[in-house]
């Protein structure tokens, strides 16, 4: 095998792993430009009803350490997020996109870290999500309660 072989093999290999991972689970960005476009865009139904506001817990199952407000945009699948942390006078903003809402899964783009929330829910409680987020440590869940 010539050495130009050996070096284009695990490069191959490295790409190929690396574009099977964008793909996971429909997270992707949603290449949306501007606010306005996100607005135009509307949110085909589900089995999950979206509802007007999600009430967000990001942190250790017993101690939440940012606490947001997801406000949806109208009837489509964008909100304006925004989070206070619970003990730090800090707070943030970003624009999440829910993706994937059916079948007991939740899953959910977040702009300002181009990654995902991933969650559940049941048929029981489809107000009650549960989950973690791509860029979450181990230890770390996120949750959220629907308000119609």
């Amino acid at each position: 095998m010539s050495s130009r072989a050996r070096t284009e093999r695990p490069l191959c290999l490295l790409l190929c792993l690396l574009s099977s991972f964008a793909g996971l689970a429909g997270c992707r960005d949603s290449g949306f430009p501007d606010h306005a476009a996100a607005q135009a865009q509307s949110f085909q139904p589900s089995e999950l009803n979206l509802g007007r506001i999600w009430k967000v817990e990001e942190g250790y199952y017993d101690e939440p350490h940012w606490v947001g407000v997801w406000t949806r945009r109208g009837q489509s699948n964008i909100f304006d997020a925004t989070w206070k942390h619970s003990w730090m006078n800090q707070t943030t903003q970003d624009v999440v996109e829910v993706q994937l809402a059916r079948d007991g899964q939740v899953v959910v783009f977040r702009r300002g870290v181009k990654q995902c929330y991933r969650g559940t829910y049941s048929a029981q409680n489809p107000n009650k999500l549960r989950g973690r987020a791509d860029w979450f440590g181990p230890d770390l869940i996120w949750k959220a309660d629907i308000e119609y």
